[in-house]
């Protein structure tokens, strides 16, 4: 399984007001695997729910294209520490 995710610089209304605010927001895209793997959820910034199996193995690719460093935090799942978005290992590109 493999997929894609890019941070990149969006303006989405997220108060009442409706006024647009600026947020990084990560796009994802399945390159290889099942539908059912991504949740899209409407309205949201912070990206999809992902879906895996126990002893699933998938491969990340993550693109940065703000003007600061960023990385990603995996909650719920057991990845090596190397690879669970430590600040040390942010991408600048």
């Amino acid at each position: 399984m493999e997929i894609e995710f890019t941070a990149r610089k969006a303006y989405v209304p997220i108060l009442q007001s409706g006024a647009n605010t600026n947020v990084q927001k990560y796009y994802a895209k399945l390159l290889k695997g099942p539908k059912q793997t991504m949740i899209p959820l409407k309205g949201n910034y912070l990206g999809p729910i992902l879906n895996f199996e126990k002893g699933q193995k998938v491969r990340i690719y993550f693109y940065n294209r703000l003007r600061e460093p960023s990385i990603i935090h995996w909650h719920g799942l057991h990845v090596p520490q190397k690879s669970d978005g430590h600040p040390k290992r942010v991408a600048t590109s």
